[in-house]
């Protein structure tokens, strides 16, 4: 294990948790905790994958009142909301020091465990970037 790798272990298990209680946002803290959850989970062997989907996570949003179904106006067939909002916290939270991180690749967010995932987004974005 190197020493990165010990540093992330100590710094999950005594800095991730009482992140949360310095939110004031029930967004935010419905989004870090649900995050949060789902990489200890990863972590014990309880889940496959530490990455949280997109409509994974709108759906426990909606669970918790702070989202709604949206509905198309010609069938009324009901739609998961637009996540522009869910974007724009978890853009928040990363720059307020909070390590979670966007994956283009899996639709979703995580937190890295290693420089190499922390690194992973940004050159998913630049691929993307070149593309255009």
């Amino acid at each position: 294990m190197n020493g990165y790798s010990t540093y992330w272990q100590w710094y999950s298990q005594t800095k991730l948790k009482p992140l949360y209680y310095e939110l004031t946002d029930s967004f935010e803290q419905a989004v870090w905790l649900y995050v949060c959850k789902a990489y200890k989970q990863y972590n014990q062997g309880i889940r496959r994958s530490k990455y949280v989907a997109k409509e994974e996570l709108i759906k426990h949003l909606i669970n918790c009142d702070l989202m709604q179904y949206s509905y198309d106006k010609k069938t009324g067939e009901k739609r998961l909301p637009d996540d522009r909002k869910l974007r724009e916290v978890c853009r928040t939270l990363l720059f307020k020091g909070y390590p979670i991180m966007a994956s283009s690749k899996h639709r979703g967010w995580f937190i890295a465990d290693t420089l190499e995932e922390v690194r992973q987004p940004q050159e998913e974005n630049e691929k993307r970037a070149k593309m255009i």
